[in-house]
């Protein structure tokens, strides 16, 4: 799992943010800097038309990171994801092929 402290972290709740924390801390989430993904998301903004996008945090956070698979039901985020990064989307429990640790950070 990967997070970042972008601002895209702050629409969490302190509940959620407490808990990438300690995961983090037991070694199951990555920290990737915000100056990473900023640096993504200028690059995916000028190279990938987004704009119908609110989440251009999620896929500068994906490329900065290279993530393979996604956790989301948001379809309009699956048609950018599987177009920029080209990776896998996992929306339900029918997709637990794609948590394998070869896919997995």
């Amino acid at each position: 799992m990967v997070y970042s402290n972008h601002e895209g972290f702050q629409e969490l709740s302190t509940k959620y943010q407490q808990s990438l924390k300690e995961y983090r801390r037991a070694g199951k989430a990555h920290l990737v800097s915000s100056e990473k993904v900023e640096k993504e998301i200028r690059e995916i903004k000028k190279e990938h038309n987004i704009e119908k996008s609110d989440d251009p945090h999620i896929l500068g956070l994906a490329k900065a990171s290279n993530v393979t698979v996604l956790c989301t039901k948001d379809r309009l985020l699956h048609k950018y994801f599987k177009k920029i990064i080209g990776g896998n989307i996992y929306q339900n429990r029918s997709h637990q092929r794609l948590l394998t640790s070869d896919l997995c950070i």
